[in-house]
């Protein structure tokens, strides 16, 4: 049976993985249709009942949406790799020819809030520590691969013919 550890009695160190970032498009894209854009980009990209828009403002701009991410990771040189679940918060927000995005509260079902350091204490803290690189890496790709396609996406509108 896998070995994965509980967050009981574990305690990291660091700050909340976090990123965010500007992009600057085309100054003639207005905020209503980057809005509409970005609730398509969602849908699109979050497909699993997992993954929720739990604000959407149009006057505003803005869009939040709770995500779900499955990680493999890795315990140790002769452990199995195991599974979890990683939540996180995806902002998306809109001012003519700009966007803004945030993605934030990376949450593990066993580990809580996913930092940028180390486990610093825990009954089993070699393999916890194999496990939460694995789970920071693991984010530090989703983020990644998340920003690709955004800027994939709001790119392109850059280009379209209206």
């Amino acid at each position: 049976m896998p070995l994965l550890v509980k967050s009981q009695g574990i305690v990291t160190s660091g700050s909340p993985i976090k990123k965010d970032s500007v992009l600057i498009l085309d100054s003639t894209l207005k905020q209503e249709k980057l809005y509409s854009a970005g609730l398509e980009w969602f849908a699109i990209n979050y497909k699993s009942a997992m993954n929720v828009l739990q604000l959407q403002d149009k006057e505003a701009g803005t869009i939040i949406g709770k995500a779900r991410m499955s990680c493999v990771i890795k315990s140790g040189k002769f452990m199995p790799l195991n599974s979890t679940n990683i939540s996180y918060t995806l902002k998306l927000s809109f001012k003519n020819g700009k966007m803004k995005y945030e993605l934030s509260d990376f949450i593990d079902d066993n580990y809580g809030l996913i930092k940028d350091g180390n486990v610093v204490k825990s009954t089993t803290i070699k393999i916890a520590n194999n496990q939460y690189t694995s789970m920071k890496t693991c984010v530090l790709d989703e983020i990644a691969l998340i920003e690709i396609k955004l800027i994939e996406t709001f790119k392109k509108l850059n280009k379209e013919e209206w």
